[in-house]
C-alpha cells in the first residue's frame, strides 16, 4: 500500500419533500442538495449542488382498523405500493476526455446524469399515537450520457413514530433502521471493480404533516 495514495470523502444531503393524498393515491416529491467533499492526494475537491428531483405515485391496496383485546385501543394497518421516477436534475461534471479523469469522481457527483426508475411498497401500523412504517424499495438505474451506470439498488426502512398535534399541524419524531445495498457499476459495459456493496446505519428525524 503506497501512503501517498488516499482518498476520504464525505457526503452530506439535505432533502426537501412533501406528498399529498387523494382518495387511495398519494403523490410524493423529493428534492435533494448535496455537499459532497473528497480530501485526497490531489487536494480537496467540492461537489455541491442541487441533487436528482424524484416523484413517487402510491395506491393504497389494503387497509384495515380493529380494536385490542382490551377494546381501549385502535390499531390500524395500511399497505401501498407504487412507482416513480428519478430524474437527472442534479449536477453532474464529470468529463471522461479529461486528463484528470478519475472513474471515482462519478460517486462524488450531486446527480447521477441518469433517469432512473423505483419501484416500493410500504406498510404502516399505527396504534393510538404511534406507529411502526416499513418500506422496501428497488430502483433500475439507467447509463448516464457519459456511460456509467449505477448497479441496481435494494432498499429498507423500518422506523417506530409518535404523534402530538398542534393544531392542525401533526408532529411526528422518528427513529429506526436503514439498509442499503446496490449491485456493482458499469462504465461503457465494463464493470467497476469494487462499486457493489450495502450500508446500514441508524436513522432520527421529524415529520411535520398538514391536513392531507
Amino acid at each position: 500500500v503506497d501512503p501517498t495514495q488516499y482518498s476520504r470523502d464525505f457526503y452530506k444531503t439535505v432533502e426537501l419533500w412533501g406528498g399529498y393524498q387523494f382518495g387511495k393515491f398519494q403523490l410524493m416529491g423529493f428534492v435533494p442538495y448535496s455537499f459532497n467533499r473528497k480530501v485526497s492526494d490531489d487536494g480537496i475537491t467540492r461537489s455541491d449542488g442541487l441533487g436528482d428531483a424524484m416523484i413517487l405515485v402510491n395506491y393504497k391496496i389494503w387497509t384495515s382498523t380493529s380494536l385490542n383485546k382490551s377494546e381501549t385501543a385502535s390499531i390500524r394497518n395500511d399497505l401501498w405500493i407504487g412507482g416513480g421516477v428519478k430524474l437527472p436534475t442534479g449536477i453532474n461534471r464529470v468529463d471522461p476526455g479529461s486528463p484528470d479523469f478519475n472513474i471515482g469522481d462519478f460517486n462524488s457527483q450531486a446527480g447521477t446524469g441518469s433517469v432512473d426508475y423505483i419501484f416500493n411498497i410500504t406498510h404502516n401500523l399505527m396504534w393510538n399515537k404511534s406507529g411502526v412504517v416499513t418500506n422496501a424499495a428497488y430502483r433500475i438505474n439507467s447509463a448516464n450520457r457519459q456511460g456509467y451506470k449505477f448497479g441496481a439498488r435494494t432498499y429498507f426502512n423500518i422506523s417506530y413514530y409518535y404523534t402530538f398535534a398542534v393544531a392542525q399541524v401533526k408532529i411526528k419524531p422518528n427513529a429506526g433502521i436503514n439498509y442499503q445495498s446496490n449491485a456493482i457499476n458499469t462504465f461503457g459495459n465494463t464493470p467497476v471493480e469494487g462499486s457493489s456493496g450495502y450500508n446500514l446505519n441508524a436513522t432520527a428525524g421529524l415529520n411535520f404533516l398538514y391536513e392531507k
